[in-house]
């Protein structure tokens, strides 16, 4: 009776893979690089930031439809600079991790990945925000000439580019780490509430348009600080 049953197991495992139906953990080292940067002016002058991103993606593949969502985590730590504005190379070592169906078809049906990205940040310009694994290249620095533009500038620094948005999202959400999460995080939190609290302060409290514009500064900022501490 052994036989027969292992012959039935066999043929069981071979329907399965053949319909798609075996789903396999896998579990990959990663290696991320951002480049040391000439950010073209003072150190004093520049705020840089690294983050570290994790984006988990989920997808449900069914006869006709696919549905499916990816969630962006984001860890900033402020990089210091030379007295000439000049970083250091900022490297990351993890492992991306997920499951994967194999079969007739084959796709990942949710995985785990990580990456490094850099972001510049410089008061009356806007930010500039490296991808993930963007090699080398120069900053080329853009005023930021209106209210409009700063403001953008901060939303840029705190919420930068996902590090890969599949086609076949219905959703990409992006996360800001609480300061919980590191010291770092915390100061990073902090920082950008007091951009937004600098770019309200020279707004009018009795204008209408100013005002209304200077009452959502000051609640972004209060969410930030409130993030900042864990809440």
């Amino acid at each position: 009776m052994e036989r027969p049953c292992r012959r039935y197991g066999v043929a069981c495992l071979l329907c399965l893979l053949a319909a798609g139906c075996m789903q396999f953990p896998y579990f990959l080292p990663e290696l991320s690089y951002a480049p040391g940067v000439d950010a073209k002016c003072r150190g004093d002058q520049v705020h840089v930031f690294r983050v570290d991103v994790t984006q988990k993606t989920e997808f449900q593949e069914g006869l006709k439809s696919v549905s499916g969502k990816v969630v962006e985590f984001q860890e900033l730590t402020r990089i210091r600079t030379s007295a000439d504005g000049t970083t250091s190379p900022q490297l990351g070592v993890t492992f991306a991790s997920g499951w994967r169906y194999v079969g007739v078809v084959n796709f990942t049906s949710s995985s785990t990945e990580h990456g490094v990205t850099l972001r510049f940040y410089r008061p009356g310009y806007e930010t500039i925000a490296f991808k993930p694994g963007e090699g080398m290249r120069e900053l080329e620095w853009r005023k930021a000439p209106g209210l409009d533009a700063q403001i953008k500038a901060v939303d840029d620094l705190m919420r930068g580019p996902m590090l890969n948005k599949s086609k076949k999202a219905i959703t990409a959400t992006q996360v800001l780490e609480p300061g919980t999460k590191s010291a770092a995080q915390r100061e990073a939190l902090v920082f950008g509430a007091g951009e937004y609290e600098r770019l309200a302060r020279d707004l009018s409290a009795t204008d209408p348009e100013e005002r209304d514009i200077r009452a959502d500064l000051l609640k972004e900022a209060r969410r930030l600080r409130g993030l900042a501490e864990g809440k």
